[in-house]
């Protein structure tokens, strides 16, 4: 909407809503934000009521905190930043966790061929065992 941009809708993520009745002193707005990965060629244009557009670093925070936006539209992008490292984290702890039950299942697996040959193994003898007998018995 401020940006000209037609964009398909299954490559959007609803990202939040704000509706702070105190967000912008001309009257009770509310945003609905979605995001998208945008291709470096394309360039957004202002529409609707943006003046100007601009395409941001925002993995640098001083560029973020230094930047001219409406109301709370830095209040976004950080709550945004926040979102994608929280979720950053937990796809790290969830690969941390699944290395984990790999070498797990790889420690059990080990330990099951050393009982497996542990019990194929032959039983050492010390040299006084009875020798071995044989009973054969004839059939009738």
């Amino acid at each position: 909407e401020e940006m000209n941009l037609n964009l398909p809708v299954q490559d959007l993520e609803l990202f939040g809503i704000y509706s702070d009745p105190q967000r912008d002193f001309r009257k009770h707005a509310v945003s609905v934000v979605f995001v998208m990965d945008l291709p470096p060629h394309v360039m957004p244009q202002p529409g609707d009521d943006a003046f100007q557009v601009h395409r941001v670093d925002i993995s640098n925070d001083d560029i973020v905190n230094n930047l001219h936006t409406f109301i709370d539209h830095k209040t976004v992008i950080r709550d945004f930043k926040k979102s994608r490292q929280r979720s950053q984290q937990l796809q790290q702890q969830a690969n941390n966790i699944k290395k984990q039950q790999q070498k797990k299942g790889q420690n059990q697996n080990v330990r099951q061929q050393q009982q497996q040959q542990q019990e194929l193994a032959p039983i050492p003898r010390t040299g006084d065992e009875e020798p071995f007998k044989r009973s054969i018995c004839p059939m009738p």
